[in-house]
């Protein structure tokens, strides 16, 4: 996850992945957060295509 609160995928490997599974750990609560769990062709409803060759799920 970068600063700008967005995930970044490589579009040539996504049609590769089941599902995707997005996490972030909380070290003041000491847990882990699950922040997206879902089938890949609903997660790339989310995504925005870039003219980088990536996909991006902004959080």
């Amino acid at each position: 996850m970068h600063t700008g609160s967005h995930i970044s995928f490589n579009t040539n490997t996504l049609e590769l992945v089941d599902r995707i599974i997005i996490l972030r750990i909380n070290t003041d609560e000491m847990q882990v957060e699950t922040l997206l769990d879902m089938p890949v062709e609903q997660a790339r409803l989310l995504m925005s295509d870039a003219a980088t060759g990536k996909s991006c799920i902004t959080m």
